[in-house]
C-alpha cells in the first residue's frame, strides 16, 4: 500500500440510514488501517472500502459477527436439553444477541444464557429433533448484516445423534 489512502464508509447490510462518507486514515501501515466512524452515526455494522494507489478494495463489513467455532455438551455434538457454545468476535453488543438453528426449513431462535463479544452460550430445547442444523448468530445490530453463519460449509451442527463426529 502506498503512503496515502482514503476510503468510503457507510452503514452496512441495508440499514434504513444508508449514507456514504469519505474517511481518511488516522494511522496507516502495510498491515492495518485506522479511521473514525462519524460520531453522529449510531453503533452498528458498517461497510467500508479502501482506495489506494488507484485501486479500490472489495467492500468489507466492520462489527459484523464472525463465528469461528462451536462446541456442544457432547463435544462435537450437542444433546437436546444440552448446551451449545459459539466462539468468535463481534458476537454480541448490548446483550441483544440471538442464535438461529435451521433444519429442513424449520427455524428455532434462541436467546443466549451468557453472551459477550467473544462467545455465546445457549441452552437447547429438550424437544429439539435430532439431526443436522445450520447455526447462525445475530449480534444485536439492526440489520441483516448482523446475522452470520460460520464460514465452514459442510460442517453443520448435529444434535442428539449419539456420536460426536460431525462438528469441528
Amino acid at each position: 500500500m502506498g503512503k496515502t489512502a482514503q476510503g468510503g464508509i457507510e452503514p452496512g447490510g441495508g440499514r434504513k440510514d444508508h449514507r456514504h462518507t469519505n474517511a481518511y486514515p488516522l494511522q496507516l501501515s502495510d498491515d492495518s488501517l485506522k479511521f473514525l466512524v462519524p460520531a453522529s452515526w449510531k453503533p452498528g455494522v458498517y461497510s467500508f472500502e479502501i482506495n489506494a494507489d488507484g485501486r479500490k478494495s472489495a467492500p468489507t463489513l466492520l462489527n459484523a459477527p464472525d463465528p469461528w467455532w462451536q462446541q456442544g455438551d457432547w463435544g462435537k455434538e450437542a444433546s437436546p436439553g444440552g448446551w451449545l457454545r459459539i466462539f468468535g468476535k463481534c458476537l454480541s453488543f448490548d446483550a441483544h444477541a440471538a442464535v438461529l438453528l435451521r433444519s429442513s426449513g424449520k427455524d428455532t431462535t434462541l436467546k443466549p444464557k451468557q453472551q459477550d463479544c467473544w462467545s455465546l452460550n445457549v441452552e437447547l430445547p429438550g424437544d429439539l429433533s435430532a439431526g443436522e442444523y445450520q447455526v447462525l448468530v445475530y449480534n444485536g445490530y439492526e440489520s441483516q448484516a448482523g446475522w452470520k453463519e460460520r464460514e465452514r460449509p459442510g460442517l453443520p451442527a448435529r444434535f442428539g445423534c449419539g456420536r460426536p463426529t460431525c462438528l469441528t
